[in-house]
């Protein structure tokens, strides 16, 4: 009879314990307001597996060539990323996300290298993860615009698995938290408005990270120069020039010491401020001018506008 007894109280407290351990349909259902993400809101093109070679590994991939092929943008995003416990996703647990170089070979010729991320899972004890990420937003590329997302994974060692093939749209479950950043060069270019000019206009191609200025020329269709040479009172310059240099952007503002004479700053949206310039001592009068991003063309704050 004891024995009897003591068998119920074991199969009581399983079954207790069992009821308070979720399983992966527990999981999946807590997430049921959170609908699949469309091709159009993951234009970054984002999948996960899980890997069970030399150590269990979750592998992020995308299938944008844009960023596939860029490991330096590969790197960035891994700040974008973050695991949290599913059963709890405001508990977010401290992992390390690691670069996959992917080598391949189509028709016996070698493909351009790719890469992606991974996620080492020997050291999580969550048995249930939340996978997010906090997007790509269309001020920084319209080609790999992607909605904050989120993937759920059943951590079970050598029995992982990924419980949504298709990722999940984050809605109000957690906020971007990134600083914007671009993914390719970036073109800016505007009109000077020199007293007395014509189509007096300044083109800037900048680097992906708005750090080097690797294309600055200047155009006009005629351009009024004050002078102090005696006898003549203004010449005028038509035609343009080029900076052969890069130019390093430091503090976001571009320093020039001549033919232009400025120092501008340096936003996502324009670059702006006060510029002159100076030709074999004839010289314009400093003016204020606005140079807009015509790659990814985004709103101007109107006190810059002035």
């Amino acid at each position: 009879m004891r024995k009897l007894q003591n068998s119920l109280m074991i199969m009581l407290i399983t079954a207790v314990f069992s009821g308070c351990s979720p399983t992966a349909k527990d999981i999946l259902k807590k997430y049921d307001a959170n609908g699949d993400v469309s091709s159009d809101a993951n234009k970054a093109g984002i999948s996960l597996e899980v890997q069970d070679l030399l150590g269990a590994k979750i592998l992020i991939n995308y299938s944008s060539q844009l960023l596939d092929t860029n490991k330096e943008i590969i790197e960035k995003l891994s700040e974008r990323w973050f695991v949290a416990n599913a059963e709890n996703p405001d508990v977010r647990l401290p992992v390390k996300f690691g670069i996959m170089t992917f080598n391949t070979i189509k028709n016996n010729v070698a493909q351009p290298v790719t890469y992606g991320q991974f996620i080492n899972m020997d050291s999580i004890k969550a048995r249930f993860l939340l996978i997010g990420f906090e997007g790509i937003g269309s001020t920084e590329s319209k080609e790999a615009e992607t909605k904050p997302l989120f993937f759920l994974v059943e951590n079970n060692k050598s029995k992982s698995k990924v419980l949504t093939f298709n990722p999940r749209l984050a809605g109000k479950l957690f906020t971007a938290g990134y600083d914007p950043m671009f993914f390719y060069k970036q073109e800016y270019s505007g009109e000077i408005p020199f007293e007395k000019s014509k189509n007096v206009s300044l083109h800037f191609t900048l680097s992906a990270d708005l750090k080097k200025v690797t294309k600055l020329g200047l155009s006009a269709e005629e351009l009024h120069l004050l002078t102090t040479r005696q006898g003549i009172s203004n010449v005028k310059f038509s035609g343009g020039f080029n900076y052969s240099d890069s130019i390093d952007i430091i503090n976001n503002k571009i320093t020039l010491n001549g033919p232009l004479f400025c120092e501008l700053t340096v936003t996502n949206a324009c670059i702006y401020g006060t510029i002159k310039v100076e030709i074999e001592g004839d010289t314009t009068k400093a003016v204020y001018a606005v140079f807009k991003n015509t790659t990814t063309p985004q709103e101007i704050p109107e006190n810059i506008l002035k």
